[in-house]
């Protein structure tokens, strides 16, 4: 058991890049901030209780703010354009009055609510699988890194945007929960493996004698040397 696990240890050491540049692992490294695929989310969100989901769909509104404006500089938007997806994100705040933008579409908003509180406005997002994947689809692009041109010319483009960041918003919360749970994981089976194979060691230390020999060794020449000197003596009493 011992040496089977120790082979496991190797094999998982061998999986760390040996870079000398970079002792990080993959994990760590700096490659596990970029954009990657998106379909990591759905491992994350199926293992998630139902309390778990409704905190992760519940987004404060500075922090989706933030989202959104990276990605507006991301992507330099123009100021008209700017203008327009920022009017589109006080709209869902509620801040706006919808009556004055003729271009508005309330459906695109649907299942998607403001709340306020005492100490914040949050974003709240219904909380449905179908409705979670349709929104990080179409973030999709911005998820694997693409770099295409962006225009909101009109209220509903600017809708869209908006549903954008809060896909990519979403992606990112559950990407670092994905990070942290696989980090503990990885932690947990390296000081397993760690542990089994200091015991193998210190067993190998404690069956070590003065010659070199194995105190295992010695019990199996004194079972040999008993045997001999039993078939010694029925060959002696023949």
């Amino acid at each position: 058991l011992l040496f089977v696990i120790s082979i496991q240890l190797k094999d998982i050491l061998d999986t760390i890049p040996k870079n000398r540049r970079n002792k990080r692992c993959p994990l760590h490294s700096l490659d596990s901030h970029k954009y990657r695929s998106s379909g990591i989310w759905i491992d994350v969100w199926i293992s998630l209780s139902q309390e778990c989901r409704e905190e992760i769909v519940t987004i404060d509104s500075q922090l989706l703010l933030g989202t959104t404006e990276n990605y507006l500089r991301k992507h330099k938007f123009c100021s008209e354009c700017r203008a327009k997806v920022i009017r589109a994100f006080a709209i869902l705040l509620g801040e706006l009055d919808i009556i004055a933008e003729k271009e508005y579409r309330k459906d695109l908003y649907d299942g998607i609510g403001c709340c306020c509180n005492e100490h914040c406005r949050c974003i709240k997002v219904r909380c449905d699988t179908d409705f979670i994947a349709h929104l990080i689809d179409r973030a999709e692009p911005e998820i694997s890194g693409s770099r295409r041109e962006h225009h909101a010319k009109s209220m509903e483009a600017a809708q869209e945007e908006i549903l954008t960041c809060i896909g990519i918003h979403l992606w990112e919360r559950l990407h670092r929960l994905w990070q942290k749970l696989r980090t503990e994981e990885q932690t947990w089976i390296m000081l397993f493996y760690l542990c089994i194979e200091s015991l193998r060691r210190k067993s190998e230390i404690v069956l070590r004698g003065g010659e070199g020999e194995t105190r295992l060794e010695k019990i199996l020449q004194e079972f040999s040397e008993a045997d001999k000197a039993k078939e010694t003596k029925r060959e002696q009493k023949r």
